[in-house]
């Protein structure tokens, strides 16, 4: 199921805009929590730091390039060609600084 089935899902399950104002307000807080529970919403990317040589860079205090999960040894990385324990906030930090770096390159793609 893709993400955009998933909301439409979501989006299926609330009742028609017949609401007032208020509740109209709190059943939008509904589905934006219902979105977050499923996953579906991310956060915000970070920002890069340009230089005068008009490089973009996003920084993080690793670089990962594999990564695994075993119920008992938890959340691993390789660094420096061994295996580590990592949190999987560091990993989702270091996966938006990645998406950021590739989102800005196709924008700015001359």
């Amino acid at each position: 199921m893709t993400n955009i089935d998933r909301v439409a899902e979501i989006l299926a399950g609330y009742p028609p805009p017949h609401l007032s104002y208020q509740e109209h307000d709190d059943e939008c807080y509904e589905i934006i929590r219902a979105f977050l529970a499923e996953g579906l919403l991310m956060p915000d990317l970070p920002e890069p730091e340009i230089d005068s040589d008009g490089w973009a860079t996003w920084e993080s205090e690793c670089v990962v390039t594999e990564a695994g999960y075993h119920p008992e040894k938890g959340l691993w990385t390789y660094d420096d060609g061994r295996m580590v324990q990592d949190s999987a906030e560091r990993l989702r930090e270091v996966a938006c600084i990645y998406l950021a770096a590739a989102n800005h390159a196709e924008r700015n793609q001359k």
